[in-house]
């Protein structure tokens, strides 16, 4: 081969070294999918889903009352879905009027979980209920105080100017 063909053959090399590549960080759809958009395969299932589902439902519903260990899980999981939250019934807490008072209802708190009679996320729960109280007190007490101080400055101000004006 003459000197003209080795360079033909030889592969081309990029003008850039990571053209057509994505950066990192980047997302190849920065906008996403537009909301509402169903998947695919979502939208396929339901499709054949719509003629049989109330019959595949009766079957499931046969299966789990034969005893059918994967059917009773299905039907669990779909008619009685994972309790999120759910009243605290053995726990009180005291009246809560003075910032003193939510206090004594975080120690009661501590003492609960500590004992076993509320669980770390039944004790976070009432702990932040009883630091929003808490805070709620403070903040009424910061602006009593605070009309308390206007009112006294509305008091004394018109004395203090006619001192310094005569």
């Amino acid at each position: 081969m003459g000197p003209g063909k080795e360079q033909e053959l030889e592969t081309p090399a990029r003008t850039k070294p990571n053209a057509g590549r994505w950066k990192p960080g980047q997302s190849g759809n920065p906008k996403g999918m537009a909301p509402g958009c169903r998947h695919r395969a979502t939208v396929f299932l339901q499709a054949l889903l719509k003629g049989d589902g109330e019959r595949i439902i009766r079957k499931l519903s046969e299966l789990a009352q034969q005893g059918d260990p994967t059917a009773l899980r299905i039907a669990a999981e779909r008619l009685l879905p994972p309790i999120k939250s759910a009243p605290i019934m053995q726990f009180e807490l005291p009246p809560l009027r003075t910032a003193s008072d939510g206090v004594a209802a975080m120690t009661l708190i501590i003492e609960g979980m500590t004992k076993g009679e509320l669980t770390p996320d039944e004790a976070e729960a009432l702990t932040s209920t009883v630091s929003a109280f808490i805070k709620s007190v403070e903040i009424a007490e910061l602006e009593q105080r605070l009309a308390e101080l206007e009112a006294w400055r509305a008091e004394t101000k018109p004395a203090a100017e006619s001192r310094y004006n005569a």
